[in-house]
């Protein structure tokens, strides 16, 4: 018999067992109401994933999965989604990094309100990084040519990097983020691409898909969502009365030391998975 709750959080942990602390802290504080919290580690190597459920062995709402492989971004939190709709029977199910941190009180109430106005199958908040920065823009989906210049501008940053030429790639090639006054960003949006670090999915969305698509190891999600959205008429909603701090790159960090390493794992993965989105553009 399904355990009836209202909303499920589903988190993949991997090496970054201080900032999934932090993350699910957040979450006890912030999120008011009928809510379970699923930890998915995959496959940690820094025994992250035992020190969690060690730690939260006796909490009522935290459940800790161990994958015993790396089964990268989608495939990993989709073990965390199935077995949420399966146990819990939500109502939503938000999926979101392990290094994000809830800002806005009463966090689920007002996903509840949103969801009443606009019933959308996703929806997603306002990134807020360190330094006053917002995280990006909501917006459409590039085209083939622009995916192509970004991918060329990838291979530029791999270049780089391999040639340790990398504090060039910092200099002027960094992204630039947005200033917290912004107006585009503090406008709500619909039909548009869900930042990858924090989605809110509806049932809506579950009815027609049981998880994230695993087109991709790492990063590009968030465009594969976008469009299977789009395919089936369903509707994306970025609100930015909704608000979290994303710490940005929390797992690539744990696990590479040196920036370098870091930027040329990101950047090939990147290019990779751009690809792969460049092939499944109609």
């Amino acid at each position: 018999m399904k355990n009836n709750t209202d909303f499920c959080f589903v988190i993949l942990n991997y090496n970054t067992y201080d900032f999934t602390i932090m993350c699910i802290d957040s979450i006890l504080k912030k999120a008011k109401g009928n809510f379970k919290i699923v930890i998915v580690d995959n496959n940690s190597i820094d025994n992250s994933g035992k020190k969690l459920k060690d730690k939260y062995i006796s909490n009522k709402y935290v459940k800790v999965i161990l994958n015993d492989e790396n089964m990268g971004f989608s495939k990993g939190n989709n073990i965390g989604i199935r077995y949420a709709l399966k146990e819990f029977n939500p109502k939503f199910i938000i999926v979101n990094n392990s290094d994000t941190q809830l800002i806005t009180d009463n966090f689920l109430n007002k996903i509840e309100e949103i969801y009443k106005q606009k019933h959308f199958a996703v929806l997603g908040p306002k990134v807020h990084i360190k330094n006053n920065k917002l995280q990006y823009i909501p917006s459409k989906m590039p085209s083939k040519k622009q995916l192509n210049k970004s991918i060329l501008r990838y291979y530029f940053k791999l270049f780089l990097n391999y040639t340790f030429l990398s504090f060039i790639d910092q200099k002027f090639f960094s992204n630039k983020f947005i200033d917290i006054n912004n107006s585009n960003a503090n406008k709500a949006y619909e039909n548009v691409i869900i930042h990858g670090c924090f989605f809110i999915f509806s049932l809506e969305y579950f009815k027609y898909y049981d998880g994230i698509p695993e087109k991709t190891e790492f990063y590009r999600e968030e465009e594969f969502i976008y469009l299977n959205c789009r395919r089936k008429g369903l509707l994306t909603v970025y609100d930015p009365s909704l608000e979290i701090f994303h710490s940005i790159n929390g797992s690539v960090k744990a696990t590479f030391k040196n920036d370098r390493k870091k930027n040329i794992f990101r950047y090939k993965m990147h290019i990779k998975a751009l690809k792969i989105l460049n092939e499944n553009l109609n």
